[in-house]
């Protein structure tokens, strides 16, 4: 990931942390939305394990191996092939 692009996703990240939302719940599901959207690299909608592990590493700062993909996909019921689909309106 280049030096903007970590800049922008950790622009986005950190709006999560905002408390000028008037609706918790709906200001939230934006935040994952955007996070989401902008971690889905290939578009389709859904984080892969490559996806989900550029997403972690740029906020905890650890790695996603494999089995934790598996158990995050397992845990919400999601296919691991397909990935972790973004909340819909």
């Amino acid at each position: 990931m280049s030096s903007s692009e970590e800049t922008t996703a950790a622009s986005v990240a950190s709006a999560l942390f905002s408390s000028d939302d008037t609706s918790l719940a709906e200001g939230f599901r934006d935040k994952v939305a955007a996070l989401h959207e902008f971690f889905d690299r290939d578009k389709d909608g859904f984080l892969n394990h490559s996806e989900l592990r550029g997403l972690q590493l740029l906020t905890s700062g650890e790695e996603m191996n494999i089995p934790t993909y598996l158990m995050a996909c397992k845990s919400i019921g999601c296919d691991p092939q397909q990935g972790i689909s973004g909340w819909s309106s």
